[in-house]
């Protein structure tokens, strides 16, 4: 599955600068785009029960920064930042709010996000259950031939015959 932003559109969207990202591609070899093939994954396997999954060229802008912000983390841990650098903690934090963001639009039914829904197939599956029965007596009418049922087993003093 291609991943949602080309390395060139990565590069011009996000604020990791130029150099960067060039030393991140010398110290592993094509780790942008794995990178960011990866991430698009993890945006599709969090919203495929929702979402019409995946979503078209060009993906929707909330879905390009959660990639960002994804992606970020991983290209400063390639090229070694300091963990306790303030810069990486704003990473980080992005990091942590786009997580958050995602289970709230995967879990959410209150439409937080404009994505495309998934088109719902009344042919694949239960869309709304309903009873699938019909009887023309009352529901009191079962307990009553219970009723019966029980007073003819006490008499014949044997229990259920079936």
């Amino acid at each position: 599955m291609p991943a949602y932003l080309s390395k060139a559109e990565y590069s011009a969207q996000t604020w990791i600068s130029d150099s960067w990202l060039v030393d991140a591609e010398a110290r592993k070899a094509g780790v942008i785009d794995m990178v960011l093939a990866m991430e698009s994954a993890r945006i599709d396997s969090n919203l495929v029960k929702r979402y019409a999954i995946p979503f078209g060229s060009p993906a929707p802008f909330v879905v390009q920064r959660w990639l960002i912000q994804l992606v970020n983390v991983q290209i400063m841990l390639v090229i070694g930042v300091d963990q306790t650098d303030m810069m990486y903690q704003v990473i980080q934090g992005q990091y942590d709010t786009a997580l958050k963001e995602l289970d709230l639009a995967a879990n959410g039914e209150a439409g937080h996000f404009e994505l495309p829904l998934k088109a719902t197939d009344a042919k694949g599956g239960v869309v709304k259950g309903t009873p699938r029965s019909y009887t023309e007596h009352s529901p009191y009418v079962g307990w009553d031939d219970q009723g019966c049922r029980g007073r003819a087993e006490d008499r014949r003093r044997k229990g259920t015959f079936r």
